[in-house]
């Protein structure tokens, strides 16, 4: 396990810590973090998630990294106790992962005596369904099963959820389609076309999704006829 992924073990360790020293004060003093608990993952091309908390405390919400921001506008606000507790969520704002590496992120919340603490893992990766993408336990590693069809298939299908507009280029596009080419945030099926296979040689391609400046290569394999048998 590589320095940043040791270095998030310690602060989900750290983090839990502190929200139990919270949660267990026996004064009205509270700060804890209801989403992320611990850290949450997010996507390379993803822009944006949001931070849930309570605290009885005037506070700050801190990011320690420059690639995160956080949008002091709740997206919720609630009092209540004696209008003592206060129940918030602020949005929290993502650059795109260009870096080619998974990386992560620490929140912190500043209240009086006492900070609460959480991370955002974001990956290198875009989120691709189909293919299946096998992920190490620790996301440093990582890889797009291909994309695989016998050589008279004409049709398949790739699956994905996209965080920004997205784009699909075929790297070569001789024998190989995506049916849709560009689209608006959201999850998508894109079928591809593809051309039948008469001759006895497997042949690749790759698909390239790009969101939000991210790109990502989804590779693709065809059959010879003899493969096919």
């Amino acid at each position: 396990m590589n320095k940043a992924f040791a270095n998030l073990a310690l602060t989900i360790a750290a983090t839990l810590a502190l929200l139990t020293s919270c949660i267990e004060d026996t004064g009205n003093h509270m700060t804890v973090i209801t989403y992320p608990q611990g850290y949450a993952i997010v996507y390379a091309d993803q822009t944006l998630d949001s931070i849930f908390y309570e605290t009885t405390e005037a506070h700050r919400v801190v990011p320690v990294v420059g690639w995160i921001e956080i949008d002091d506008t709740p997206i919720r606000s609630v009092r209540y106790v004696d209008n003592v507790l206060y129940e918030l969520a602020l949005p929290v704002i993502f650059q795109p992962n260009t870096t080619g590496k998974t990386r992560v992120g620490n929140v912190s919340i500043n209240a009086g005596e006492y900070t609460a603490a959480t991370a955002f893992l974001q990956t290198r990766f875009l989120n691709v369904e189909r293919p299946y993408r096998y992920v190490s336990t620790d996301y440093s590693k990582d890889s797009l099963v291909t994309v695989t069809d016998s050589a008279f298939v004409l049709a398949d299908s790739i699956v994905f959820t996209a965080y920004g507009n997205w784009t699909l280029t075929p790297k070569h596009g001789t024998w190989l389609q995506p049916q849709t080419t560009a689209g608006t945030p959201g999850r998508h099926t894109v079928m591809l076309a593809l051309e039948s296979n008469a001759t006895l040689y497997n042949r690749t391609d790759t698909i390239v999704l790009e969101s939000n400046g991210v790109a990502e290569s989804i590779p693709v394999l065809q059959l010879g006829h003899r493969g096919s048998n």
